[in-house]
């Protein structure tokens, strides 16, 4: 590596470490490790795997799959006593995310199921709506789980 070539280096590793650093949570995740799992005010299991978070204008997401039996108690501590919306993933979308995509394609009739509430933003006068997506039988034995949380207003 030339000494041209040296910052540039240092440039994208220290980009690329930001970004994980900054979107990822590992398993067991708590409200200190992302700032996004502590604005949804959310802990993420020991047994998610798949764990990612993406942001756009209008909101913030954070995804993972579980093992089926565990979707029902997580959204439990959240949502006690909820009953999840259920529509087909055909109705609401053309396309299931990307962890879903091969039970799509062999025409799984995936249902998602949702839960919705408006949460405080962190310590301040605002507020923004939190959503939890399931999906389960995203891949065999496992559910997709996405967290979304709107802008605060």
């Amino acid at each position: 590596m030339t000494n041209d070539q040296r910052p540039l280096a240092l440039i994208t590793a220290a980009t690329v470490l930001s970004a994980l650093s900054s979107a990822a949570c590992g398993p067991g995740g708590t409200d200190q490790n992302s700032a996004l799992v502590s604005d949804l005010k959310i802990k993420i299991p020991e047994s998610a795997t798949d764990i990612n978070a993406d942001t756009s204008a209008l909101q913030s997401n954070l995804h993972f799959l579980l093992p089926n039996d565990q979707w029902r108690p997580y959204a439990a501590t959240y949502y006690p006593g909820e009953t999840p919306t259920q529509r087909p993933l055909a109705e609401l979308t053309d396309s299931a995310p990307p962890p879903c995509f091969p039970s799509q394609r062999n025409d799984a009739a995936l249902i998602t199921r949702t839960i919705s509430d408006i949460i405080q933003f962190r310590n301040t006068n605002m507020h923004a709506r939190r959503v939890i997506t399931i999906i389960p039988d995203c891949q065999p034995g496992r559910t997709y789980v996405q967290w979304s949380l709107s802008r605060p207003s």
